[in-house]
C-alpha cells in the first residue's frame, strides 16, 4: 500500500476479477467507497483502522458529542481553516486523533474530532467545512 501511495497517480481495486473502485490514489485511499477498499485501507491506515474505538468501555461513557472524521486534501491541509471556523462557532471541539502526510505529492490531513453543541450549530460547522472543501464523515 505504501508503494502505491508513493509512486502511483491512479489505482484500481479488483475483487472477484472485476474492478470495484478506481480513481486518483488520494481520492480512493482517503474516501474508499467499496467494502473491499475500505478493508484494505483500514489495514494500512491508523485513522481508518480500529485504532480508536469509541465503543471501547473507557471511551463509550466519555464521548458526549458527535464523533467526526475530517479529511483535508491539497493546500487546505496547511491552512488554519479549522481554527477560523471554530472561532466563530458555538461548538466545543476535542481532537482525539490526527495525521498530516502526503500521498504521492498531494498533502492531506485527517482528524478525528468530537464536536459538542446544538445540532444547528454543528450543521453550521459542517456547512463551513463543505464551503472550504473539507470532507466530514459523522462516525457516531
Amino acid at each position: 500500500m505504501q508503494v502505491i501511495r508513493t509512486i502511483c497517480d491512479r489505482v484500481a481495486v479488483i475483487d472477484g476479477g472485476r474492478i470495484v473502485e478506481s480513481g486518483r490514489v488520494a481520492d480512493v485511499f482517503l474516501h474508499p467507497q467499496h467494502p473491499v477498499t475500505r478493508s484494505m485501507v483500514a489495514q494500512s491506515d491508523a485513522l481508518a483502522a480500529a485504532s480508536f474505538d469509541p465503543a471501547h468501555a473507557y471511551m463509550s461513557d466519555k464521548l458526549r458529542g458527535t464523533l467526526v472524521r475530517l479529511t483535508y486534501i491539497g493546500d487546505v491541509t496547511y491552512q488554519p481553516i479549522l481554527s477560523r471556523i471554530m472561532a466563530g462557532a458555538k461548538v466545543q471541539i476535542t481532537i482525539l486523533q490526527g495525521e498530516v502526510s502526503s500521498i504521492k505529492d498531494v498533502p492531506f490531513g485527517q482528524l478525528l474530532l468530537e464536536l459538542e453543541g446544538s445540532e444547528d450549530d454543528i450543521r453550521g460547522v459542517f456547512a463551513e467545512l463543505d464551503r472550504h472543501q473539507i470532507h466530514h464523515e459523522v462516525l457516531q
